[in-house]
């Protein structure tokens, strides 16, 4: 495995963790407590926007994941490339 597929592939594996961890709805904590501390039209508007935040990074975090497949694609195409290259080389 050359140096570039393993460079796509440990940035792809960055991006799945960055995913996860968007997609784990961070800001939820924040708004399922609110309640318990903070009452009123504030509140609710803080809470509605965290999790408007959460449904965005969510979708950010789905992003990352379309680009980590494309860069574990890429990966997979340059060691298929050198694989056949090697291969023509020992004929």
């Amino acid at each position: 495995m050359s140096g570039w597929s393993q460079s796509l592939r440990s940035y792809a594996g960055t991006l799945r963790s960055l995913a996860g961890r968007l997609e784990a709805q961070p800001l939820r904590p924040v708004h399922a407590n609110l309640d318990e501390v903070w009452v009123g039209p504030a509140a609710t508007e803080l809470a509605t926007d965290a999790r408007s935040f959460d449904r965005q990074a969510a979708s950010v975090g789905g992003e990352l994941r379309r680009v980590a497949i494309s860069l574990d694609r890429q990966a997979a195409a340059i060691e298929a490339a050198e694989a056949a290259a090697a291969e023509a080389a020992a004929a």
